[in-house]
């Protein structure tokens, strides 16, 4: 495992995440839980959150931000749905599902 030192001589572990277009999702999931393997579920919690504060969706995903899209965040829900698919097939997935 590598290793990085800051300049106060803290130590840190690197952690080396999935290669699956969800390395965000996959790092938040690995802080929250202890596991990569729980990225479906922040995926959902921020489509919760999304849904509840579109402005928040409008501003932080690249799936509305795309071309000035006008793309709902049911649409959102149902793309990064099919992105999990994707990524469950060992498929990597596309920008617009990035984290």
């Amino acid at each position: 495992m590598d290793t990085l030192c800051d300049c106060f001589g803290n130590r840190y572990d690197v952690i080396k995440m999935l290669p699956t277009g969800f390395c965000g999702f996959h790092a938040l999931s690995f802080c929250f839980t202890g596991t990569q393997a729980s990225y479906a579920d922040i995926i959902d919690d921020c489509i919760n959150v999304f849904t509840n504060i579109p402005e928040m969706y409008q501003l932080r995903t690249n799936f509305a931000n795309n071309l000035h899209s006008s793309r709902s965040v049911n649409d959102y829900a149902a793309f990064m749905r099919n992105a999990i698919l994707r990524v469950q097939s060992g498929l990597s997935v596309d920008n617009d599902a990035w984290c």
